[in-house]
């Protein structure tokens, strides 16, 4: 963390600050995340409402979540357009006393919700290496608007956001990771059931058969017939490996 001193913040913004980044630290569920974030970062700067943004390099947008009834709605926005798409593409803060005088705010949003937007605080968060993995957008100030002293208790408080955010999405990978290899373990268990037990056994003949996909499960199947005093041998390479090409396997071998 950078030095909190350096932020010429108050000893009632360092203890709020402190207490936001404890609250911010007690969950590992990115929605929920979100939702503390943007509820403490509304209530110590006294304003109406604010959005926490991640960045989405892949797809080239910001995205968030909203609460609308007992849903979460998702929203995405491309990065550029905006405010907040702004923000996320140069790095810059920006704290606007009147957004419709500003040519970067886009009151579509304004015109569909209708909410009235006047003052803003948008502001980038940073990991440890410098890139920005979101944005925080803060909308109209209670008593006027957003101040240094705002954006000094933002930019401390980015801080604690960007490990809080890295921490979730590790967990979310963590347990993503964790659920495709429970999946691929029965894949592959089915994919073993689906093959014969053991080749026929035959007086002139040893039949001998191995499998080994390159991944965990693959599409190779093989299968043995007995028809009469003949024996039917099948083998078949599906295209492709993985879970796909089992699924492939397991509709040939239903045929």
């Amino acid at each position: 963390m950078k030095n909190l001193n350096k932020r010429n913040l108050n000893q009632d913004q360092l203890y709020s600050l402190l207490e936001s980044a404890k609250l911010i630290n007690s969950t590992l569920d990115l929605d929920d995340l979100l939702t503390i974030i943007m509820k403490e970062i509304t209530t110590n700067l006294n304003a109406d409402r604010s959005t926490l943004y991640i960045v989405d390099r892949e797809k080239g947008e910001i995205w968030s979540k909203i609460a609308q009834g007992s849903q979460r709605l998702e929203i995405r926005q491309t990065i550029g357009k905006g405010i907040s798409g702004w923000v996320a593409q140069t790095g810059e803060t920006l704290n606007i006393a009147d957004a419709y005088r500003d040519t970067r705010f886009n009151p579509e949003v304004d015109q569909r919700s209708g909410y009235h937007t006047r003052s803003v605080l948008c502001m980038p968060v940073r990991d440890k290496l410098g890139e920005i993995i979101s944005v925080v957008q803060v909308l109209n100030k209670k008593n006027g608007i957003f101040t240094d002293e705002d954006e000094a208790f933002l930019e401390a408080f980015s801080d604690y956001i960007a490990v809080a955010i890295q921490n979730a999405q590790l967990y979310q990978e963590a347990l993503e990771r964790k659920k495709l290899e429970s999946e691929m373990a029965v894949a592959a268990e089915i994919q073993r059931m689906l093959l014969p037990e053991k080749p026929p056994e035959l007086s002139d003949y040893h039949i001998y058969a191995y499998q080994q996909p390159s991944r965990h499960i693959g599409g190779d199947y093989y299968d043995f017939f007995l028809q009469g005093d003949k024996l039917l041998i099948l083998v078949a390479d599906i295209s492709g490996k993985g879970i796909p090409a089992a699924l492939l396997m397991a509709n040939l071998q239903a045929t």
